[in-house]
């Protein structure tokens, strides 16, 4: 829809640009993919730009990356707590902070299964753990604008009390720095608080 209202500004030729429309969309589509596959590895504390990685390599860790996805949505497992707790097992191991990930799956059997094949994957990674600990944290938010919170200061804020969406808007001024008095913000929603619809329709 938006190339379509760009047209008048490509071409005068309709045919022209559709052309040149359609290109520009193929452009993109191998340009998201690569900053996607970036973006995801580097949540995985991956490294991307590793000299001898081949290209087998690269798909087996995209691999590996697909499959937590799969073991989260199965699991039904929060993204943002998923990999921000993810980002704590970078360092040496360690049986409370693997319960801790761990207790975020409904099936905790395939998410040790793939935990076990990350720390495989992390064996053959040079850079040392607390490198790799702080790239994960500097990428994995511990805080994110959820729709009940974002709903709670909104509903607070018609009625003239600011003071939740001043605190929101405090916790996410820094999203990556965990912070004891702000511990309810990193949490999803409890079945009763989820929003079905949000104030923009999704």
């Amino acid at each position: 829809v938006l190339a379509q209202a760009l047209f008048p500004l490509l071409a005068d030729d309709e045919d022209t640009a559709i052309t040149e429309a359609q290109a520009a969309v193929d452009g993109f589509r191998p340009a998201y993919a690569q900053a996607w596959e970036a973006g995801i590895l580097a949540k995985l504390g991956l490294a991307v730009a590793e000299s001898d990685r081949t290209d087998g390599d690269m798909a087996a860790d995209m691999d590996l990356a697909r499959d937590l996805l799969v073991v989260m949505a199965e699991g039904a497992a929060d993204f943002t707590l998923s990999f921000r707790r993810l980002s704590g097992l970078a360092r040496l191991p360690d049986e409370a902070a693997d319960r801790f990930f761990l207790d975020l799956f409904t099936d905790r059997n395939a998410a040790s299964a793939w935990l076990a094949r990350w720390r495989g994957r992390l064996s053959t990674d040079p850079r040392p753990d607390g490198e790799r600990h702080a790239a994960m944290q500097a990428v994995n938010p511990v805080y994110i604008p959820r729709n009940h919170r974002v709903e709670e200061a909104l509903a607070a804020a018609t009625e003239g009390l600011m003071t939740p969406f001043e605190t929101l808007l405090d916790v996410l001024s820094a999203p990556f720095e965990a912070r004891e008095k702000y511990l309810e913000f990193e949490n999803p929603p409890k079945p009763e608080e989820v929003v079905q619809q949000t104030f923009c329709g999704t």
